[in-house]
């Protein structure tokens, strides 16, 4: 004898029949089924309500800068103004003027190094 398929009960590709049928009646409260008054786990955050404040984070430590890096940023500043002095003074020697060579791309790297490890950004 083949069953017929309950049409109040909907299509399932499993073949696993459903707690509850469409329009049944919601579960007595109290019953096994009732979740209602199921206690939360207690690594949920409780829901807070609208416009309250969220208790303020724990302060993160002052970051320290890494003083070899800075030391580095310093180094390519001095290294940038030493060939940009030493070549303008060559060049306003000579008799015939000369050409000077202004070293500014260290000087940037050097102060954006210093400026990075002094700020922690």
């Amino acid at each position: 004898m083949d069953e017929q398929p309950d049409p109040q009960t909907p299509a399932n590709p499993w073949g696993v029949a459903p707690t509850r049928q469409w329009g049944a009646p919601p579960p007595a409260p109290g019953s096994m089924h009732d979740f209602s008054q199921a206690p939360s786990p207690s690594h949920v955050r409780p829901q807070q309500p609208a416009g309250a404040r969220l208790p303020p984070s724990p302060a993160r430590p002052a970051p320290t800068a890494n003083w070899s890096k800075v030391g580095l940023g310093l180094l390519f500043i001095v290294i940038g103004l030493g060939v940009t002095i030493v070549t303008y003074s060559n060049a306003s020697s000579s008799p015939t003027g000369g050409h000077y060579f202004i070293a500014f791309g260290p000087v940037i790297a050097g102060i954006g190094l210093v400026v990075k490890e002094l700020t922690g950004s």
